[in-house]
């Protein structure tokens, strides 16, 4: 889980009314949430959605039934790690669907992703990137240039024609397109009430 980047607020993009806050700076996002006043109508099994949209980020936690009856279609990249499903709209309004992980992907992929997702508008060169520990392998920019490679085929787009992935060929680095926008769906952390629910939530996952 990442921190939400200093000076962001909640704004536009919030994915829930009932227990969405703004995440204060500096503070681990699950620091600044409360849960929602209980009710007879609340699932009691609850996940953490985060979005970024028009530059800000907001977070909600919501129960699964609500997550999973989000419309993915009002970002631009949807990732929900409880069902597996990743939905992604390209630059020519084609929408892209997968399950389990986008093709390509991988532990170090889906590393350089996050780096990427939670710092929009942020060029990054790899030296910045290998202090991530899982981004070691990061050993030279050709490495990296093949991680975004195989990034771009799987969100629909080319070094030509770039709608996620910007690029400065000068000291090489990339950043995530701060335009567009996301929603990342997952399960709370240990201690916070779901020990033992993934088997449960798949059971509520239908598409």
């Amino acid at each position: 889980m990442k921190t939400v980047p200093e000076g962001k607020t909640s704004g536009n993009g919030t994915p829930s009314a009932t227990a969405a806050r703004a995440v204060p700076p500096g503070k681990p996002p699950r620091a600044a949430l409360t849960m929602a006043e209980d009710d007879e109508s609340r699932d009691p099994e609850e996940v953490l959605v985060t979005t970024y949209a028009n530059g800000e980020f907001t977070e909600a936690r919501m129960s699964l039934r609500q997550a999973v009856a989000l419309d993915a279609s009002d970002v631009d990249y949807h990732r929900d790690e409880i069902c597996g499903r990743i939905t992604i709209k390209t630059g020519n309004g084609t929408c892209l669907e997968y399950f389990g992980d986008i093709p390509g992907g991988g532990e170090v992929t889906g590393a350089f992703l996050e780096e990427l997702m939670w710092q929009p508008g942020r060029l990054l060169g790899w030296p910045k990137l290998t202090k991530n520990r899982r981004l070691k392998s990061f050993s030279s920019t050709n490495a990296m240039a093949a991680r975004l490679a195989a990034l771009r085929r799987a969100f629909g787009e080319t070094a030509s024609d770039p709608w996620y992935f910007l690029t400065r060929r000068r000291g090489y680095s990339v950043a995530w397109n701060a335009d567009r926008s996301w929603r990342l769906i997952e399960t709370l952390a240990v201690g916070d009430g779901r020990d033992g629910q993934e088997t449960e939530d798949m059971k509520r996952c239908a598409f």
